[in-house]
């Protein structure tokens, strides 16, 4: 190293040297000499973009996203036109800070060039990743017919169609692939979601004709070749489907989602020792990976037993992954085995390590309640509440306890009336029997049997809780003949 020190330092302007210089920091592991050395070559090189993508790439693989982040921003200001950059800074930020940032950097984008009609794209795309779908299909229909050059518009029809694809409305969504293909017949994002709406409707010959038509090349042959190996299985030849995903794995060794596909697939089939082999070498090769643990388990279920079954989950718990699943998976294993104090204390395990977790405090607020611990599961819903409000599921299982518990305190009581005015307006039968129980516990005998009617209208299957209280709502309003219609035959 010193001898190249020497080197570079008589020749500075030596591109070579100092990209062998950054090579060896990088292999030291010494990340302030590779940062160092690559700003020295972007200041020699400040046209080549180049540079500067590699080093937020080798930033970000040694875990130095902050870094890599600003590389990227900078880049943004030199290099005003590369649309590259701008899109690996969104992704970088949305997937390292969360949407809301995202969102921000792609509105300064619009913001400050409004005619680019590939930012709104960007945005609907964050949207539809983060679930908020009615976002999307506004930000979608406001591209649509704005593009003279139609690429923009095109792309637009094709989210849009993916989303309400998956809304259900097939039909709108079969239409804007119709008319993407009338302007691109070999347009592979349109020729995909036609595949996908054909094999919904059975058709899974059409389907893999379609998917079939989509170039190797393509950037959408990666998903098109998942799409067949299902339709091939639907189709009744799962050893098509079974070189297909070892296709995908050949040329993406890195996807666990295609690795753990093939073992359900090979379990399906009868072959459950290769199965149990990939998934134990996927917990081995990727322990945080809690997909491969999860269906371990299922196997160890299928074939053993529940100490089989704990073992596996326990052995996932040890890894301290940052997914509540295998926590709950192995709480309830313990609860259905009468082990509650065991449950809580994984449950506990989860909350510590993630501390928004949500599945695992109202899991832990069940367990109390089973151990007649209230006022513990009081505490632990209120918690919740306070880092989110808005959550209605933690909201009516609090308001259900406070009713069942505390319907002679008047300030618990008052909580409770505070927590279930939301559901006023609720089409949900859980949420508005709570609503109803609340008012029945209050005294207001009128407006429970109001909402708890409307409750059991919305069933979809008969809820015993349901029929329960509002027979004894009749009962306290006198229609004992009403009532023994909902009531159960021991009351």
């Amino acid at each position: 190293m010193d001898s190249l020190e020497r080197g570079v330092s008589f020749n500075p302007d030596n591109l070579s040297l100092l990209l062998l210089k950054a090579a060896i920091f990088n292999e030291l592991g010494d990340m302030e000499g590779v940062e160092k050395t690559y700003y020295d070559i972007i200041a020699l090189q400040p046209e080549n973009a180049e540079f500067g993508y590699e080093l937020a790439t080798l930033l970000i693989k040694s875990g130095k996203v902050e870094r890599a982040e600003a590389v990227y921003r900078k880049m943004v200001e030199d290099f005003p036109e590369d649309l590259d950059v701008k899109y690996k800074l969104v992704l970088l930020v949305e997937q390292h800070s969360g949407a809301e940032p995202a969102k921000k950097i792609v509105e300064s984008f619009i913001s400050s060039n409004p005619e680019e009609g590939v930012f709104p794209l960007w945005l609907a795309d964050i949207y539809v990743r983060h679930n908020e779908q009615d976002l999307a299909i506004e930000t979608l229909n406001q591209l649509i017919g704005t593009d003279p050059e139609e690429k923009i518009e095109l792309k637009a029809r094709n989210t849009l169609a993916g989303i309400l694809f998956n809304k259900g409305d097939v039909e709108a969504a079969e239409n804007l692939v119709n008319m993407v293909l009338e302007k691109n017949i070999n347009d592979n994002e349109a020729i995909f979601l036609r595949a996908a709406i054909v094999l919904s409707r059975k058709d899974y010959r059409q389907a893999i004709a379609d998917l079939r038509m989509i170039p190797d090349e393509s950037p959408t042959a990666l998903k098109a070749a998942k799409l067949e190996a299902e339709a091939q299985l639907l189709e009744g030849q799962p050893n098509l489907a079974i070189e297909i995903l070892d296709e995908i794995m050949k040329k993406k060794p890195d996807d666990l989602g295609v690795k753990i596909r093939l073992s359900q697939v090979y379990e399906q089939t009868g072959n459950g020792k290769q199965a149990q082999k990939m998934l134990e070498e996927i917990t081995t090769s990727s322990p945080h990976y809690v997909e491969g643990w999860v269906n371990l388990a299922r196997i160890a279920q299928e074939n053993g037993g529940q100490a089989e079954v704990e073992a596996v989950l326990t052995a996932a718990v040890e890894k301290k992954p940052e997914d509540e699943t295998p926590y709950i998976l192995l709480a309830r294993l313990m609860m259905e085995a009468g082990r509650i104090d065991d449950a809580i204390g994984v449950l506990a395990q989860a909350e510590a390590i993630m501390p928004s977790a949500i599945k695992a405090p109202v899991l832990r607020a069940d367990a109390m309640i089973k151990l007649d611990r209230i006022d513990e599961a009081i505490a632990i819903y209120e918690n919740v509440l306070m880092r989110d409000s808005t959550i209605d599921l933690v909201a009516n299982n609090l308001a259900q306890i406070l009713a069942d518990s505390k319907s002679d305190d008047d300030v618990a009581m008052e909580r409770a009336r505070t927590l279930v005015q939301r559901f006023i307006n609720s089409e949900n039968p859980q949420y508005l029997d709570t609503l109803g129980w609340v008012y029945f516990r209050s005294g207001d005998l009128v407006k429970a049997e109001s909402v708890l009617a409307k409750a059991l209208s919305l069933q979809t299957e008969p809820d015993a809780d349901i029929r329960s209280h509002y027979g004894t709502v009749l009962m306290a309003a006198g229609r004992e003949d009403e009532a023994k219609e909902y009531l159960p035959s021991d009351k």
